[in-house]
């Protein structure tokens, strides 16, 4: 077998690489001791042209399957989208999506990282990936095998502090408790020390009034209990906040929060 089959077998066990996986596959099936600029030459413009790969954005590429062809293929996203950083984890509404119970299918993939990371957003085959910047990149991430790949996502715990904190990652107030109704398994207690890793007067409302109503209508919440409860009344403060500006709103006394009217609406709906 030639060396270029043998290459293109070998990435096409990844099916998404960049460069430095590149590199890496093919010092074990080429030489120990090629460069990039030796495998492009030599190997990867041919496979370019046979349309073996293609290019997504400068050092990222998809192996195409042999009957596969530039204008007819298909890729995952939350693989490619854990290709765009080192240091990243996939969450908001990427993680609901990961995670099976998002209300709704979007068409963008959440990339949070710190911002000296930072990348332009990036449209590919109508699905954009999109940067939200975060300084606790490594607070409640968890590593994934995923279709033969490392795949870092925001944990249970992590993802719905994240969507209540900022919920327009989320899709919106209606989408994002109509998404956390279904998400299973998450470890209340842990979910505690990430609301107060953060030290948010607003996140700890949030996040109490959210629990306490999800409580009422979900199985997956039925471990909230009144410690809970008061761990995030006892960090909130006394000064009334609210929970959106500049809409007409109503007072929720127990939580020391106005409230748009209509947001126990989007309890009732699910």
């Amino acid at each position: 077998m030639k060396k270029t089959e043998t290459l293109y077998k070998a990435l096409l066990k990844k099916r998404v690489v960049t460069t430095a996986d590149i590199v890496k596959i093919s010092r074990d099936v080429v030489s120990k001791d090629v460069t990039l600029n030796y495998l492009h030459k030599k190997y990867l413009r041919g496979m370019l042209k046979e349309e073996k790969m293609i290019r997504v954005k400068r050092g990222l590429y998809i192996i195409l399957e042999p009957l596969e062809t530039s204008k007819n293929f298909s890729y995952d996203r939350f693989l490619l989208g854990s290709k765009f950083s080192k240091k990243y984890y996939l969450g908001f509404h990427t993680a609901l999506e990961f995670y099976g119970c998002a209300h709704s299918a979007f068409n963008t993939v959440y990339i949070c990282l710190n911002k000296k990371n930072r990348f332009k957003s990036f449209t590919f085959q109508n699905t954009t990936f999109k940067p939200a910047y975060t300084d606790k990149v490594e607070l409640g991430v968890k590593t994934h095998n995923y279709l033969s790949h490392t795949v870092t996502v925001s944990t249970k715990e992590r993802t719905l502090v994240d969507c209540l904190n900022r919920v327009k990652y989320a899709g919106g107030w209606e989408e994002c408790l109509k998404s956390l109704e279904g998400l299973s398994g998450v470890n209340f207690n842990k979910l505690l020390k990430i609301v107060d890793s953060f030290g948010n007067d607003l996140l700890y409302r949030k996040t109490g009034m959210v629990l306490q109503k999800l409580k009422d209508i979900s199985i997956y919440y039925q471990d909230v209990d009144d410690g809970i409860l008061r761990f995030l009344k006892d960090r909130s403060g006394s000064t009334p906040r609210y929970l959106e500006k500049h809409v007409s709103s109503y007072f929720n006394k127990e939580w020391n929060m106005y409230v748009p009217k209509n947001f126990d609406d989007y309890f009732r709906g699910i």
